[in-house]
């Protein structure tokens, strides 16, 4: 849960949000349900931000963005009941990163990582993380297809209703531009923090930022197909479309699920590993030694484990937790504890 909580909570609470703000236009609403509105709006981004580190910078960009757009794309006035639920998603955002920059236990944790870079070499790093990540998704077929699978399902759902206005391909391709870079946008405060790419479990939520962008691309590119079409294309093109939605997920569905059976053992020799760490410092718990020895535990995951330093604050955890002075985890244990 702890490795789970920062990085899909966020993406599961901002899903909402658009729900929430369409049952908010669904009337118009007094001053008082208008503040109480606001208020709930405010509550949802400032805990959606307050979740992951990685995660809240592009969520206050985006609703920076979106705040931006609402006054000049729309051209309403600062009284406008739209505007104020977005604004106080943006203040809601604008806090959780104030709370987390300023947040005292920051220090702490910052004295067991590398000093943060300068800015050129953020942006170095970043870029050099993030092109990784495109390659693996891009040499990757069953992740290729399943993307395409997504888009082609954006598309004929897009056929199924009309916009109340017509849409331009300009902007479906504003929105899949929009989904690299805010894709992009997960990067840089790993870089800040870790002086170097964030670890690939946090990659679910630059992908989550991808696969909205081709989604909401998909809609828009269906929505103009569904009015340029005669009713005979529409049947032949949307028959089309289904089986190459469900041969494309499918297909995708059952690479991931092979690859995750076999990698099977890899998961079970890491349980493994742990249980014999934990026997040892079960054992030393009843000793006391100064120092505890315990195998080094590598995984897949790339879940911080306890390293050679016992200052580390996973190190100090494990020790903390098991009563223990330090603990040490080494390639090469010595065979009894000192």
């Amino acid at each position: 849960w702890a490795g789970m909580r920062p990085y899909t909570m966020p993406l599961i609470v901002i899903t909402l949000y658009p729900a929430l703000y369409q049952w908010f236009r669904r009337k118009s609403w007094n001053k008082k349900a208008m503040l109480l509105w606001a208020g709930i709006s405010f509550l949802v981004t400032s805990f959606s931000g307050g979740l992951s580190e990685t995660f809240t910078p592009v969520q206050v960009v985006f609703f920076t963005l979106l705040t931006g757009w609402i006054i000049f794309r729309k051209k309403v006035g600062f009284r406008d009941n739209n505007f104020l639920f977005v604004f106080a998603g943006l203040v809601g955002s604008i806090t959780a990163l104030i709370i987390m920059v300023s947040a005292p236990g920051n220090a702490i944790r910052q004295s067991y990582l590398p000093p943060a870079p300068d800015p050129i070499t953020i942006l170095r790093i970043a870029l050099s993380g993030y092109s990784t990540f495109l390659l693996d998704i891009f040499n990757s077929k069953e992740k290729l297809v399943g993307l395409i699978g997504i888009t082609l399902g954006a598309i004929w759902i897009g056929t199924q209703f009309k916009m109340l206005e017509k849409p331009k391909w300009r902007l479906a391709f504003i929105l899949l531009i929009g989904g690299f870079i805010f894709a992009f946008g997960c990067f840089p405060p790993g870089a800040f923090g870790l002086s170097e790419p964030p670890p690939t479990r946090t990659h679910i939520i630059p992908d989550f930022m991808l696969v909205i962008g081709f989604f909401a691309s998909g809609l828009i590119i269906g929505n103009w197909l569904e009015g340029q079409a005669s009713i005979n294309y529409k049947k032949i093109y949307n028959l089309v479309l289904i089986i190459l939605v469900a041969g494309s997920m499918g297909y995708a569905s059952f690479v991931n699920s092979t690859t995750l059976y076999s990698l099977r053992q890899e998961y079970a020799e890491y349980a493994q590993d742990w249980d014999y760490a934990e026997s040892i410092l079960i054992q030393a718990s009843l000793e006391n030694p100064d120092i505890v020895y315990i195998p080094t535990l590598k995984n897949w995951a790339r879940v911080f484990n306890p390293n050679d330093n016992p200052k580390f604050y996973v190190n100090e955890c494990i020790a903390e937790y098991y009563k223990l002075n330090k603990i040490i985890a080494t390639d090469d244990p010595p065979t009894s504890t000192p």
